[in-house]
């Protein structure tokens, strides 16, 4: 579905500077498509956009940049070849303590550009009646705009296997897997891991997990290591509406987990999540998709819209008219040239009524340097640790069936420790007021007042936007 939207910023801070504000008007023009497809051997959801941007008082020169959010699934071979595609196209802070942009439209050096795609071919399949397999590749690509930033090719080959056992609760299980690393402004790093895995059933809601293994890599060190990995878990769903999940594991790093758990209820949906594990890559591409709003809004929907087409449709429809982004980020992130050790909290609360809806998501995160310090020019070559944070409350009452009044209020905090003290630090705030209106089937229009506060032990500044926009599909 081809579209196009038109938006007017009248910002008095386009360089978001402190010192000395400067002025501008600026024109964005996007035309895009947006492709969903749901066949037998094809799921894809893809939305493309061309932002071309003017800027009335010549504070920069008309530029280009792309948009893109898509996930796919092709079956090449039935029931044997299966593809995983996806790719992130969107601007993204280079350093977490230097001048956080506000929209795409900032004249701002620490903002690029970054691409992230990946695919992924894999084969799956049955042995025999007692076992199933799969072996993936998967091969993933980061490229970013500014020279500051370092790209990153990362390779993946994964086996595994599951098994039954005699015994109806004890199952097994068995994977491999190896990863390849190389940054352009970092070193090329390599990581094995070999592991088995026990479950045991003990009623149809609640499972026990246990796991040994090995791991070998040169994160930590120029050589590669070796270490002997273990844990444990269990995942509970004692009603069709909530699902708990544990696992910790003993690794190279100390104790990495995976802990989450989920309740939906008729009119509202709760999440929350705790991972430590290793990270290679900015939170909005490590996982490509539609986001948290969305997600949450999707699973609230299973009981009244059961099939899941149905239900894409339906939770697209209602966060349009509500004018709520399903894919909106919490922080802001930062480019790394290091794969690091990463613990990252998420709480999203979403609440819906007739005319009104309550969205709530929160984030916390920690970044560890691996290994020794290396000079290469991001934020980890003069910090060993960078914590995050952020929330953001959004509140959308629908005034008419065509209009709604949407009020957002985020903030994000970063906090870098060098030696044993914590001394860079950046937060910014922004409170946004939105009224929007469809004007007809395929057309819609926008009013936003905004207001962004930056501060920190880099250069701080305030900024004052409006902005006007209109969107059409043909």
């Amino acid at each position: 579905m081809p579209h196009v939207s038109v938006n007017e910023v009248i910002t008095d801070n386009v360089a978001l500077g402190q010192a000395r504000k400067q002025g501008d008007q600026v024109t964005e023009v996007s035309p895009g498509v947006r492709i969903e497809a749901n066949t037998k051997r094809l799921k894809l959801n893809l939305d493309y956009a061309l932002h071309e941007l003017y800027y009335a008082q010549g504070t920069r020169s008309t530029g280009s940049q792309h948009s893109l959010n898509s996930i796919g699934k092709i079956e090449a071979l039935e029931n044997l070849l299966f593809v995983d595609i996806s790719g992130v196209i969107a601007r993204q802070n280079i350093s977490a303590f230097a001048t956080q942009s506000t929209g795409n439209f900032s004249v701002n050096a620490n903002n690029t550009e970054t691409a992230n795609f990946r695919f992924s071919p894999y084969i799956k399949g049955l042995l025999g009646s007692a076992a199933d397999y799969e072996v993936r590749y998967g091969r993933t690509m980061t490229r970013s705009k500014s020279k500051r930033a370092s790209d990153l090719d990362q390779d993946e080959w994964t086996g595994r296997i599951n098994g039954s056992t005699p015994l109806a609760a004890l199952g097994w299980s068995a994977e491999a897997s190896r990863q390849q690393y190389d940054y352009s402004r970092g070193r090329a790093s390599e990581s094995d891991r070999l592991r088995g895995f026990l479950t045991y059933r003990i009623n149809p809601q609640f499972k026990l997990s246990a796991s040994a293994g090995r791991e070998r890599n040169d994160f930590a060190s120029l050589g590669k290591q070796s270490w002997t990995t273990h844990g444990f878990g269990a995942d509970w769903a004692p009603t069709e509406r909530t699902d708990i999940s544990a696992f910790r594991e003993k690794r190279f790093f100390g104790y990495g987990h995976t802990y989450s758990i989920s309740h939906r209820f008729p009119m509202s949906a709760v999440r929350f999540s705790d991972i430590r594990d290793i990270s290679s890559l900015p939170n909005q591409f490590a996982t490509a998709g539609l986001g948290n709003i969305y997600d949450l809004l999707f699973a609230q929907l299973t009981s009244t819209v059961p099939d899941p087409v149905d239900r894409a449709a339906r939770v697209n429809a209602l966060l349009s008219a509500a004018g709520i982004a399903p894919n909106m980020p919490v922080d802001n992130g930062f480019l790394s040239s290091r794969v690091t050790a990463q613990r990252r909290q998420e709480l999203s609360w979403l609440l819906r009524g007739v005319r009104n809806t309550l969205t709530l998501t929160a984030t916390r995160g920690k970044s560890d340097r691996l290994g020794s310090q290396l000079d290469t020019g991001d934020d980890f070559s003069s910090a060993s640790s960078i914590a995050q944070s952020g929330f953001r409350v959004g509140l959308s009452h629908r005034l008419t069936k065509l209009t709604s009044l949407n009020v957002d209020a985020a903030q994000t905090r970063s906090t870098g420790q060098s030696s044993s003290t914590f001394d860079q630090k950046s937060r910014q705030r922004t409170l946004s007021a939105t009224l929007g209106t469809k004007l007809g089937a395929k057309t819609s229009a926008a009013v936003t007042a905004r207001r962004n506060k930056s501060d920190g032990t880099t250069q701080p500044y305030t900024e004052n936007a409006l902005v006007g926009s209109i969107a059409i599909e043909f």
